[in-house]
């Protein structure tokens, strides 16, 4: 019986072996100097093989894990402020570009492109007044309720591509060996930015992002919870683009409310 204990930014990676007491419970202790970490830790209750196994029901590796409870996040300092909830956004005239991707696509709005590194958004210059309405300011008007609502569509799309991206790329390192930190150590940068940043708006309810991301690699790594995951993802996506506010803008523009 362990309890692991890594932080990601730190690059500590341990476990505090578990004896059982006279009253029942499992107890442990480990000093780990302030001036070694940073960021947050991440401490997770683990039930490990020590010996080989048998039974065709469980995992019968030594050091495979057979159980593991909920993680529990440490913050040790303020978290900084996340990126990963911005796009590179550039614009191509797709119908006149050099590139053969855009030029065979001159119909679209947007191209996603996930090659790069980090994702790039080419946004189609070639459609008329997409570029003057997409750069529309001030606080209202109609080239502002028509941005909203386009905006709404094209990161709603985009976002939810890449997040579902990244949590199929988790579900598929993912495994009951595993750890989940070698994962996150493994994973492209752009790639773990998005987890920094979606897991705390994916799972409201964690404490903190530490908590949020131990959630995100549960959901990922069970196979009954990965439709509830998608669910969350398509969730979070709307409130980030603020999906009811762009619909709400354009009943404004229909019904001549003002604008």
């Amino acid at each position: 019986m362990l309890v692991t204990v890594r932080s990601l930014q730190s690059r500590v990676r341990t476990a505090v072996k578990l004896e059982r007491s006279s009253d029942g419970d499992w107890r442990g202790k480990l000093d780990l100097p302030k001036r070694e970490l940073y960021g947050a830790l991440n401490l997770e209750p683990v039930l490990v093989r020590t010996v080989p196994g048998d039974d065709p029901e469980y995992a019968q590796h030594v050091g495979a894990r057979l159980a593991w409870g909920t993680p529990v996040g440490i913050e040790i300092d303020d978290a900084p402020v996340p990126a990963g909830g911005y796009l590179d956004v550039r614009w191509d005239n797709f119908k006149q570009s050099d590139k053969p991707r855009h030029k065979s696509n001159s119909d679209l709005v947007y191209l996603l492109d996930t090659d790069s590194d980090p994702p790039m958004l080419w946004l189609n210059a070639g459609i008329e007044h997409l570029k003057p309405v997409m750069h529309a300011k001030g606080p209202r008007g109609r080239d502002l309720r028509v941005r909203e609502a386009m905006y709404d569509t094209v990161v709603s799309q985009v976002w939810t591509s890449l997040v579902s991206a990244v949590i199929a790329k988790l579900v598929a390192e993912l495994s009951e060996e595993e750890e989940p930190d070698a994962v996150l150590d493994a994973i492209n940068e752009w790639e773990l930015r998005i987890v920094n940043y979606w897991a705390p708006l994916l799972f409201t309810e964690a404490g903190d992002r530490a908590e949020a991301i131990g959630d995100l690699l549960y959901y990922a790594r069970t196979p009954e919870l990965r439709a509830t995951l998608q669910e969350r993802v398509g969730m979070a996506v709307q409130r980030q683009a603020r999906t009811a506010y762009a619909f709400q803008g354009l009943i404004r523009l229909r019904d001549r409310e003002g604008v």
